[in-house]
Order: C-alpha cells, then sequence, then structure tokens
C-alpha cells in the first residue's frame, strides 16, 4: 500500500442523519457531532452535503494528509 492510501484506509466518517421520508424529493440534514448542519434537497444534494461534511472533517483534523 502506498502512503496516500494508508492515510486514507482507516479513515472513519460519523455523521447524523435527519431523514424526512414522507416529503418528496428526499429532503434532511447531515451533520457531524458538534458539528454545522448541512441540509439537502434530493438524492444529489445529499451526496453534496456528504461532501461538505466530509471537508468541515477535514478542516478540524490536524492528521488528514491528503491534499486538497
Amino acid at each position: 500500500m502506498d502512503e496516500d492510501t494508508a492515510a486514507t484506509a482507516d479513515r472513519v466518517l460519523v455523521v447524523q442523519l435527519e431523514l424526512h421520508l414522507d416529503r418528496q424529493p428526499l429532503t434532511g440534514r447531515l451533520r457531524r457531532a458538534g458539528g454545522a448542519e448541512h441540509a439537502f434537497v434530493g438524492w444529489l444534494g445529499f451526496l453534496e452535503a456528504l461532501r461538505r461534511v466530509d471537508g468541515a472533517a477535514d478542516a478540524d483534523d490536524p492528521n488528514d494528509r491528503r491534499q486538497r
């Protein structure tokens, strides 16, 4: 395994998901523990919210070695 793969192999992101099951399109919010909420609409919005939450996790993690 190269260094980049080893650095991300054990990386875990834990989020809280609030999902409104009775709405079309799908809506909800994602949040890291102690972090800001990221609202989303639709599946693509969910993926973008997940990217934003992951980016917030990276900003808070001084051990994150990925290049941005």
